[in-house]
């Protein structure tokens, strides 16, 4: 897919240019050929313009190709200026020369013709170098857009990177704890594991997967969190609305949900209310006596980093803490996909 829309991208992004200016002509010529063709057939009209559409079209594409790029690059402005003059009084002079060998006698001005025709090609160079530094300008923009947009992309694949680690990090310890005591609930610990490993591994690398895959995702996550403890039930997650039509990136919920079990006991509540523009999701926990900042935790900065790229103005996320209870809040402004 990726592939076909970059390949009729470069299609479009040469053809075109090419369209545009072919229209352009095509109006000029007709525009030119409506306002003087009075009285004269079709081939009267091109003989007499057709020069002067040649000499037009050599100011405008050697300017707007060659000698505006060169001009810039050796910046040689003063020999670039000498070379136009000389091309708009020759061109000038050479059209004025012809109109000149078929006027009638003594009702032609060849000066008066030669600065008209110096002021046409003149206004034709004026053109493309407006038209050269406008596209040379909007180039410059869609070249910076790209790359920031790459460097976006990147970082943003580094801090989905990062969960991966992160989690597999704290399952090991959860493992760990488990075999030391030869629990029997190791082997099913081990399947959910490898179930959001695998889910990790081949369904999250793409932009947005669908919110419902996410939730199934993290209730796989809060069952396993069953598994580890005895002290109490862990309702899964408890969804208000629709999500079939919600996409979101992945992973991206899961940091606030390891939160509240890393640094909390029951009773807790994980909430997901859906709404047609957004998303709110709610998680409270009372916080445990030995809870402590674990060095090296990287949970909730990576949240916050993802959330200022992919939703610089479109998200709030509120950390509480109030009476032993932490509560945290986030609120995705999500257009439902149609």
């Amino acid at each position: 897919m990726l592939f076909h829309q970059s390949k009729y991208r470069g299609i479009i992004d040469h053809y075109l240019p090419l369209l545009l200016h072919g229209l352009a002509w095509v109006a000029y010529v007709s525009a030119v050929y409506n306002g003087n063709a009075a009285g004269r057939s079709f081939l009267e009209f091109f003989t007499r313009y057709g020069p002067k559409f040649v000499f037009q079209g050599i100011i405008f594409y050697g300017n707007y190709l060659y000698l505006i790029p060169a001009a810039l690059a050796r910046l040689k402005i003063g020999r670039y200026i000498a070379l136009n003059i000389v091309l708009v009084v020759v061109f000038a002079v050479v059209l004025s020369g012809t109109r000149y060998l078929h006027a009638a006698s003594g009702q032609f001005s060849f000066l008066q013709s030669v600065w008209i025709n110096s002021l046409n090609m003149t206004w034709f160079l004026v053109l493309s170098i407006l038209i050269r530094f406008s596209t040379d300008w909007f180039r410059q923009k869609q070249l910076e857009k790209e790359k920031e947009n790459q460097q976006l992309k990147t970082e943003l694949d580094f801090l989905k990177a990062q969960v991966n680690p992160h989690f597999f990090f704290n399952s090991l310890n959860n493992l760990y704890a488990l075999a030391l005591k030869q629990a029997p609930e190791t082997p099913e610990t081990i399947l959910k594991i490898s179930g959001i490993m695998r889910y990790m591994l081949y369904e999250t690398d793409v932009a947005q997967v669908p919110l419902r895959q996410e939730v199934d995702m993290i209730n796989t996550y809060i069952s396993l969190q069953q598994l580890k403890t005895k002290s109490g039930h862990f309702a899964p997650i408890d969804v208000t609305g629709e999500m079939d039509a919600i996409q979101i990136e992945p992973l991206l919920l899961l940091p606030l949900i390891e939160n509240v079990f890393k640094h909390g006991t029951i009773p807790l509540h994980i909430g997901l209310k859906v709404n047609h523009d957004s998303i709110q999701l709610t998680t409270s926990n009372q916080i445990r006596k030995e809870a402590k900042a674990t060095p090296g935790g990287i949970g909730l900065s990576n949240l916050k980093r993802r959330l200022s790229l992919l939703y610089p103005d479109a998200h709030r996320l509120e950390l509480r803490e109030n009476d032993g209870t932490f509560t945290a809040t986030l609120i995705l402004n999500l257009p439902i996909k149609k």
